[in-house]
């Protein structure tokens, strides 16, 4: 079969931890338009959306070409905002990069569509990285999950116990922004009910896993952090001035055209 994959980008202004962080300006441009162009550059999508409930960021992408799907401003997670512009649009896979994964790089998109492509059974993944700083597993910020010996996600949670992580020596990995499904699975999900657990967490992963359906991990070597706070925000403009991956990745963002 053949599979056409697509990129969504779900976003709005009201978010709760850092309000109309999508519009920030780095480096001259604001977040969501660096995670579009860095979407892009990856050149593994045969289409790309941002999608979003907020005529501000429309005006914003449309000003660079871009392409976008107005959702309602109901949706309580961002899976289910995917969900909703996965519905308008033809394609047989989503990818669903969270429009505050500005560092995100576009080989590791290629990798995770490549993932896709070879595996016909599986309707739900989701990047994962390995976690290399305390602060990291500390941080409610950061997704925690636990992987089976086949690297599916059993379990999920913003706060890890690290003392009984530790004792028991287990592989504690983190869930990154990048999340993917067959538009059979995507609609599945959008049609079950939300999990007290997801609603706890803010976790929209736990709907699948809490529901017994298989969400596979794909490991990816390199992570950076989203920017989810102003702090954040100050550790991702040190990591642009610093790392050489992003630096480059930065020109060809600044180039993009």
């Amino acid at each position: 079969m053949n599979k056409r994959v697509v990129a969504i980008i779900p976003t709005r202004l009201n978010s709760k931890r850092y309000p109309k962080k999508a519009l920030i300006k780095i480096k001259g441009l604001s977040m969501i338009e660096h995670v579009r162009r860095r979407v892009l550059l990856s050149n593994a999508f045969e289409d790309v959306y941002v999608a979003t409930c907020d005529y501000k960021i429309k005006r914003e992408i449309e000003k660079f070409h871009g392409k976008v799907i107005m959702t309602s401003d109901n949706n309580k997670t961002a899976t289910d905002r995917v969900a909703e512009a996965a519905r308008r649009i033809k394609c047989s896979h989503i990818v669903n990069v969270q429009g505050d994964e500005i560092l995100v790089i576009p080989n590791d998109l290629k990798i995770v569509v490549e993932k896709i492509k070879f595996n016909q059974n599986i309707n739900y993944w989701n990047a994962i990285s390995e976690i290399k700083k305390k602060s990291e597993l500390l941080s409610i910020d950061v997704v925690k999950c636990i992987t089976d010996f086949s690297n599916k996600i059993i379990y999920c949670s913003r706060a890890i116990n690290y003392l009984k992580m530790k004792e028991l020596n287990l592989k504690i990995k983190k869930i990154l922004g990048i999340l993917a499904y067959s538009r059979k699975g995507l609609l599945n999900y959008s049609k079950l009910k939300k999990t007290d657990t997801e609603i706890f967490e803010s976790i929209d992963q736990s709907r699948i896993v809490e529901n017994k359906l298989s969400l596979k991990g794909i490991y990816l070597k390199n992570s950076f952090p989203g920017i989810n706070t102003k702090q954040e925000e100050k550790q991702v403009i040190d990591i642009l001035k610093n790392n050489k991956i992003q630096k480059n990745i930065l020109k060809q963002v600044l180039n993009y055209c």
